[in-house]
């Protein structure tokens, strides 16, 4: 009996031995490039998979192309569950994004051959010490093809189907250096994030089309405070009549809402704003001039855009969010013919204006696909009457207790504590506890007691009549300016007026230099409802 027990646990010994090694030899994935294969032609966001089995738990990834370190990665334990069996860990290399070679050094990946190499580090055995050990490496050859062969001249037109609808996202930021407060250092002053639908509503015999533009989300961040805007407070959707090359010949309105935007600083359309295309067919290496293009200064109001005459060059065609493309470079380096611009109530005089623009238009499918803009803006701000004060915006700017985009206290759009639009304290329009306009304590367009302290009052409740230029605050003083959306209860403290006839004697006027530099992109979100180009290769 003794006997025949000791037969049968050595026997249940080696089935779970067998087992045992059945299920390791099942977990130890080898590792390897799983995609993309060996030799294969890749452009554009290519995914570089490996097993994630095969990375042990502590472990990481390391990707190399061309022999440059690009990233290291470790899966989480989310990862992990999520994965599955037969699940892969993913690097997506963006082949149409600078690679960042070390001492600021960045390069563009050419078309050609390309070596990837991902390599497995695991952590050390424990009778080996601490730290970590490279395990595996895995190297494939690839080549990249993000150009499109064209050996003729193509005309670019826009092509609008009924029935299409296409998002895009936009996202930007804007940095300020200098100004009155003499920042030595680029300061982000703003960003911020949107969605835009765009619907082709009726296509005419002509060849126009009408387009409705809407706004579905948007977020701006201000210093460490992000504000995301609810739907309802987004403007209704815009209607614009477009030809084929992208001109504007009908607009319902003119979205006054975000010029309040534009105010501030914050570069946000309700429109695609479509580049302008050449008439003629172009090659690459062809230039023409586009005129009257939107400088799109951010801070500038729309209808004070500068418009200027760009130099536009076809630079290549090229695969874009999967069509093949027509990539075209605008440049504009002067001073426009506006002697000044109005920057968030600061006038910046004689700006000097460096606009780059590049333009991604899908040259089949007669598509907007992207657009990458750069400005900088940098001039002489001057200090005088109007826009003295340690800061244009005043203690507690953006700060507010409204519920509505741009109120404080008051429940219609712009007024404060008053009634009537633009009142505060007071029920005629701009009138605060002053008899002029511009007077006394008024609560401002856009707030509960902005622009306190005004550009022309006295003490706050005198008015014009009393003193045309002295005052205890800037233009935007008081306790609070533009709150609302922007909520929060500081920022930007102001300082006592300017007053340039102290003493009888006109004081002059102090000028600091300023510089603005923005940046925005557009890109499409490659879904649309009608079909796919047919034509890419």
């Amino acid at each position: 009996m003794l006997h025949r027990n000791r037969i049968t646990i050595i026997m249940l010994c080696f089935m779970m031995a067998v087992m045992g090694e059945c299920v390791r030899a099942q977990n130890e994935v080898p590792f390897t490039i799983r995609y993309p294969p060996d030799g294969s032609i890749v452009r554009e966001k290519v995914p570089i998979k490996v097993p994630l089995a095969s990375i042990p738990v502590g472990g990481y990834i390391s990707v190399d192309i061309d022999g440059h370190f690009v990233v290291a990665m470790a899966p989480t334990a989310e990862d992990r569950a999520q994965g599955g069996a037969g699940a892969d860990y993913v690097y997506v290399w963006d082949t149409k994004s600078p690679m960042q070679l070390g001492r600021g050094q960045e390069v563009y990946p050419q078309d050609g051959e390309h070596t990837i190499s991902v390599s497995l580090y695991s952590p050390r055995p424990s009778d080996q010490g601490n730290g970590d050990m490279l395990s595996a490496t895995s190297s494939i050859k690839v080549q990249l093809k993000n150009k499109v062969d064209m050996n003729a001249a193509v005309t670019l037109r826009y092509r609008f189907i009924d029935g299409d609808i296409f998002t895009y996202t936009r996202s930007g930021t804007t940095d300020i250096k200098g100004g009155p407060n003499q920042q030595q250092d680029t300061l982000n002053a703003y960003m911020q994030k949107s969605h835009l639908d765009v619907s082709i509503d009726d296509k005419y015999s002509n060849g126009d089309a009408m387009v409705r533009n809407k706004l579905t989300k948007l977020s701006i961040t201000h210093g460490a405070q992000e504000t995301i805007f609810p739907t309802d407070q987004l403007p209704k959707s815009l209607y614009e009549e477009l030809d084929a090359l992208g001109n504007v010949h009908y607009q319902n309105n003119t979205a006054a809402s975000f010029a309040e935007f534009a105010r501030l600083g914050i570069p946000v359309s309700a429109t695609i704003d479509l580049p302008i295309l050449p008439e003629n067919p172009v090659n690459i290496g062809d230039s023409w001039e586009t005129p009257d293009v939107p400088i799109d200064i951010p801070g500038v109001t729309p209808d004070q855009q500068p418009k200027e005459r760009v130099k536009s060059t076809l630079v290549s065609f090229e695969w874009q969010d999967g069509y093949p493309s027509a990539k075209i470079h605008q440049h504009y380096d002067g001073y426009p013919e506006e002697k000044a611009i109005d920057y968030q109530g600061m006038q910046i005089d004689h700006p000097h204006v460096i606009f780059d623009r590049d333009i991604w238009v899908a040259f089949r499918a007669g598509l907007l696909l992207k657009v990458y803009r750069t400005i900088d803006v940098s001039g002489k701000l001057l200090e005088n009457n109007l826009f003295a004060g340690g800061s244009p915006y005043g203690p507690g700017a953006y700060a507010g207790m409204g519920s509505s985009p741009y109120s404080g206290m008051g429940s219609s759009p712009y007024s404060g504590m008053g009634s009537s639009p633009y009142s505060g304290m007071g029920s005629s329009p701009y009138s605060g506890m002053g008899s002029s306009p511009y007077s006394g304590m008024k609560s401002s367009p856009y707030g509960s007691m902005g622009y306190g302290g005004s550009p022309y009052s006295g003490a706050g409740r005198g008015s014009y009549p009393m003193n045309p230029y002295s005052g205890s605050s800037g233009p935007y003083g008081g306790s609070s300016a533009y709150p609302g959306p922007y909520g929060g209860s500081g920022g930007y403290p102001g300082s006592a007026g300017y007053n340039p006839y102290i003493g009888g004697v006109q004081a002059k006027p102090q000028a600091t230099e300023i510089s603005l530099k923005s940046t925005m992109t557009t890109e499409i979100i490659p879904k649309k409802t009608s079909v796919p180009d047919t034509n890419a290769q």
